[in-house]
């Protein structure tokens, strides 16, 4: 009701008459309805294969229903704008510019959308436009790959509490160095054994306001990981080892060399991540019974949040 009532008013009918006393004082006037050159844009595109210039979409916005341009003024744009031919345009000094014999307004662009700023259009083609935009996607991405891999090359938490008479990665994999050693100096041939590749573990971090390692998590361990090993296309680094998170213990505690998918231990269960050696438990009496089967995870499947 109160829409009605403004319409009819005395006030809206003064806005009304000025609008179109301006309107008729515009030598083009303006067809392309409320979507605009934006969705004419588009529409030309599927039409034509291609994006068109500014001056094509502003003919075929001046154009009918029936193909002809009513506007004499229009007339003669278009067929100076035919006349011109391979124009080669120098800033906002192009086809369309010559044809209406006007400057280009510094706030906008006669042919494309409210949206589109002079500084933009004249500046760079379109297709420039999109090969930047791309281009400095792919900066940003290899820029946080770069900090991803310094992240896992310097991170090597050490623990300030007195190390535990529990095995260690470190210790496994120096008491297995000694021993082949050993066997190799005696001259005794080495049985052929069962590689084992992972381990069950315990994962901790290292909790800075306690000044200690807090237990977040069992899963399985690689011993054997080297540091140019990778996990998710990152390389694992000097001190760290590739772990399986299967039992979090403290979901909501952060991953001590977080990925892009992962932050928390809870993001990385049932998925690989790397671990600081010095943070890393082998467990050689864990019950499995009460626990469930151990889960090996797929290296392609990657982390899956839950």
């Amino acid at each position: 009701m109160k829409f009605v009532q403004y319409r009819t008013s005395s006030q809206f009918q003064q806005l009304s008459d000025r609008g179109s006393e301006i309107r008729t004082n515009n030598e083009y006037s303006s067809r392309e309805g409320r979507d605009g050159y934006r969705k004419l844009d588009q529409e030309m595109f599927k039409k034509n294969g291609k994006w068109e210039r500014r001056d094509g979409l502003w003919l075929e916005q001046q154009t009918g229903p029936d193909g002809e341009l009513k506007n004499p003024a229009c007339k003669n744009a278009s067929e100076l704008i035919e006349s011109q031919g391979t124009f080669e345009s120098v800033g906002t000094n192009d086809v369309l510019s010559q044809a209406l014999s006007r400057p280009e307004h510094k706030g906008r662009v006669r042919g494309q959308s409210k949206f589109v700023k002079p500084s933009q259009y004249f500046n760079l083609s379109r297709s420039s436009n999109k090969d930047n935009e791309v281009q400095s996607m792919r900066r940003e991405i290899e820029e946080l790959k770069a900090l991803v891999r310094g992240l896992c090359a310097n991170r090597d938490v050490e623990p300030s509490v007195d190390p535990k008479n529990v095995p260690t990665v470190d210790q496994h994999n120096s008491f297995k160095a000694s021993c082949s050693a050993q066997e190799k100096q005696d001259g005794v041939a080495e049985p052929p054994t069962i590689p084992v590749d992972n381990q069950e573990c315990k994962l901790y971090i290292f909790n800075e306001v306690q000044g200690g390692q807090l237990l977040v998590a069992f899963g399985r361990v690689w011993v054997e990981s080297l540091p140019t090993d990778t996990v998710h296309g990152i390389p694992l680094g000097e001190g760290n080892v590739r772990v399986s998170i299967n039992v979090p213990k403290l979901k909501k505690s952060p991953l001590p060399i977080p990925t892009y998918d992962a932050t928390t231990v809870e993001d990385a269960v049932n998925g690989f991540v790397a671990w600081p050696k010095s943070l890393v438990e082998l467990d050689m009496s864990m019950n499995k019974a009460s626990r469930g089967p151990s889960h090996v995870p797929d290296p392609a499947a990657g982390n899956k949040k839950r």
